[in-house]
């Protein structure tokens, strides 16, 4: 799956000295929600605060969205890392995972 912000390699540092990363979340959750309907957000944990009208046709929403048709991307990735450090961001609005640290070795995380 894609993500906003992705990283591989050794010695990698995200840092944000009290910046953020924000995924725009809202535009993929309800596309998620208009795909799947109630059942979706049951699945997520989300209560809908009103029924969900206006769901964008698949065609806008891609050509609004260009990066990455298939599903949520997440907002911050990690992949093969070697020692890397994700530090002092805030991560907002994510489509789906907001931080995935996989196949990595000593990542350290702080003040998030």
């Amino acid at each position: 799956h894609a993500a906003l912000v992705r990283a591989s390699g050794e010695n990698v540092t995200i840092e944000g000295r009290g910046g953020a990363i924000d995924g725009n979340g809202e535009a993929w959750w309800r596309r998620f929600l208009c795909q799947f309907g109630a059942n979706a957000a049951q699945y997520a944990g989300l209560v809908p605060l009103s029924p969900i009208s206006g769901c964008p046709r698949e065609d806008e929403f891609l050509r609004a969205n260009v990066a990455y048709p298939a599903g949520r991307p997440r907002l911050v990735q990690l992949a093969d890392v070697r020692n890397g450090v994700v530090r002092d961001i805030e991560l907002r609005n994510s489509a789906f995972w907001t931080l995935h640290v996989v196949d990595s070795d000593r990542v350290r995380v702080s003040n998030l």
